[in-house]
């Protein structure tokens, strides 16, 4: 058979996690290696300014709520006295616009608070997939900008590893997703079947090179970021 051999790295399906928020990290509640559920909190940011606006929202929702069982009152007075013939229409009226008003604030004072308390959520940073904790890149006290600039911790999947490899034009050209190959990782003695899973549409025009993916069988005793060699059988 023909082959078309390449050299690259292991990798995984892996995620980057990033905080939302600017602040500092209040606490990281992982270890490198540790596996982590999705949704597990992985750290937690400290901003001062969360937490203070969070209770004023949650205060001024209270009082909303205060002033609309006031204005319900006055409306149930005003409609007694017009019932019993001395009241005025005109006072009833104002009453009604007033319990109009009330409640208008109160569900505005709670979709505030609302936001306020997602704001406050977001401090959590959680993980967005199952799998391992490979990097943490902050530590406590650290500081973090809210942007992908400043990444809190890197989780992979384990299950599924490839072999990434950059591959010329000429020898990626006869290349097809679902071709079988044979995968070598450095201070293995044991080859590792796999399969094309990626073949990349366009080679990078500064190194001329595109990438191939390929997925291996087994996982067994196999690091990521390690080296390896794999052969594409292509006849």
């Amino acid at each position: 058979e023909w082959a078309c051999g390449m050299r690259g790295c292991i990798d995984a399906f892996d995620a980057i996690v990033s905080s939302p928020i600017a602040g500092r990290v209040a606490q990281v509640a992982v270890e490198e290696g540790d596996k982590v559920a999705a949704g597990q909190v992985l750290a937690t940011i400290e901003d001062p300014a969360l937490p203070a606006g969070s209770l004023e929202a949650k205060a001024a929702v209270e009082s909303a709520r205060a002033q609309k069982i006031a204005a319900d009152q006055e409306v149930a007075r005003q409609e007694r006295l017009v019932n019993a013939g001395i009241g005025a229409r005109k006072d009833l009226d104002d009453a009604r616009a007033k319990q109009a008003a009330a409640a208008a604030e109160v569900a505005a004072s709670s979709a505030r608070s609302g936001l306020a308390g997602a704001q406050l959520a977001r401090r959590e940073i959680r993980a967005p997939r199952a799998g391992v904790v490979l990097h943490l890149q902050r530590k406590v006290g650290e500081s973090v900008d809210g942007t992908a600039a400043t990444p809190i911790a890197e989780i992979a999947d384990l299950s599924v590893l490839e072999l990434h490899a950059q591959v010329p034009p000429a020898a990626i050209a006869p290349l097809r997703e679902g071709m079988t190959a044979t995968v070598h990782v450095v201070g293995s003695d044991t080859p590792i079947t796999g399969s094309v899973v990626r073949v990349a549409p366009a080679v990078d025009p500064t190194t001329l090179l595109g990438l191939v993916r390929i997925q291996l069988a087994s996982t067994d005793n196999v690091k990521v970021g390690v080296a390896a060699t794999g052969e594409i059988a292509i006849a």
